[in-house]
């Protein structure tokens, strides 16, 4: 069972990584190069402020009002940025 939990701790971290440089990469290349550096600190600003507050937000409403009511959310604002992400103009 141990070995099991260190694994996924082995996946979810590449996960982690793996969804920040994901998101990195195509919004450096939207900007110009000389801001290359400013589009990718403030997009891994804003993903480490989501992995922040999002769950403490989700959480505090599964306290109040069921597990359901946080996961809804949670699908919700998921569907809302697979919404945003396709209607990006594509290169």
């Amino acid at each position: 069972m141990l070995r099991l939990l260190k694994s996924l701790r082995v996946v979810l971290g590449a996960l982690l990584v793996a969804g920040a440089l994901a998101s990195g990469s195509p919004s450096a290349h939207a900007a110009p190069p000389h801001a290359w550096g400013p589009a990718v600190g403030a997009i891994t600003t804003v993903f480490a402020l989501g992995q922040c507050v999002g769950p403490v937000l989700t959480g505090a409403l599964s306290d109040q009002t069921g597990v359901r009511a946080g996961m809804a959310l949670s699908a919700v604002l998921l569907a809302v940025g697979a919404l945003v992400a396709l209607a990006q103009p594509a290169d």
